[in-house]
């Protein structure tokens, strides 16, 4: 493993340890088996758009920069055929799999009692991880 790549999983090791001090201060119970769920899923759709973004908006300074830019890059993939009615290329994917995240995550929603907490809690994850990854973990210097 090069030492960029060591760098990066690094990076996301320590980014979701310290993402996660909130959740296991809450109930580390609930975490384990399944109350908190829908915030790991929401996790994944930071982390799902936070790939799209940094394709579309920075190919060049990216992690990505050294594959297929047919696919990769968004300035160059859009251009594609469709396949039925689907253009599939990194960014669409990404921001395919950054809604289904979001759907899951509503749908294994269990506590509605504490709304307005979680809501603010997924917030807070969605945009500290989403910052974490477009900012630092999927660029390239």
């Amino acid at each position: 493993m090069s030492e960029a790549n060591k760098k990066v999983w690094k990076y996301l090791y320590n980014g979701i340890k310290f993402l996660m001090i909130p959740a296991f201060i809450t109930n580390y119970f609930d975490v384990l088996y399944g109350g908190y769920l829908w915030l790991a899923l929401v996790m994944f759709a930071a982390f799902f758009k936070a790939m799209a973004d940094t394709c579309a908006h920075h190919f060049s300074t990216s992690i990505f920069r050294d594959l297929n830019a047919n696919f990769y890059d968004a300035s160059v993939s859009w251009k594609k055929p469709t396949i039925a009615g689907y253009r599939f290329d990194f960014w669409h994917l990404c921001n395919s799999l950054m809604i289904v995240s979001f759907a899951f995550a509503i749908v294994t929603y269990t506590n509605p009692n504490a709304r307005w907490v979680d809501f603010l809690l997924g917030g807070y994850y969605f945009n500290t991880l989403f910052s974490l990854f477009y900012d630092i973990v999927l660029r390239r210097k």
